[in-house]
């Protein structure tokens, strides 16, 4: 729990080092600063890997084709942002927070899990 508070409050000191609060390319930039840090703090300082910031314990990820309409229809607006902010001169502070948007819209067209659900099983039934 100490490592969870070391982290928020070192991610909060580079917000106010850095002054990245005061307009919303830095917010932008702030924000994409947490992922360099969540990725270090999880395989420094958690030694953990990466696919456990999704399923703990789980085994490794896989595209799941059935879940790629689901996939195309949440990329949309990550796709329409990032189209519009390399068209705006003043929106390339976001571009990187498109990029982001795009990648984590990428996640429910994985699957998780080494065999698929039997039938009849709900996740209400599973619990």
């Amino acid at each position: 729990m100490l490592e969870g508070l070391a982290f928020v409050a070192g991610w909060v000191a580079i917000g106010y080092i850095f002054d990245l609060g005061k307009t919303l390319n830095r917010q932008c930039v702030y924000l994409l600063i947490g992922i360099p840090l969540t990725i270090v703090f999880q395989l420094v300082i958690r030694k953990r890997p990466l696919r456990e910031l999704w399923v703990r314990g789980g085994p490794r990820s896989s595209f799941r084709s059935v879940l790629a309409p689901v996939t195309v229809v949440l990329m949309i607006v990550p796709v329409y942002l990032l189209v519009r902010d390399l068209a705006d001169t003043n929106g390339a502070g976001f571009v990187g927070y498109d990029v982001a948007l795009f990648i984590g819209a990428l996640a429910p067209g994985t699957r998780h899990g080494s065999s698929p659900t039997p039938p009849g099983v709900t996740w209400r039934s599973a619990s």
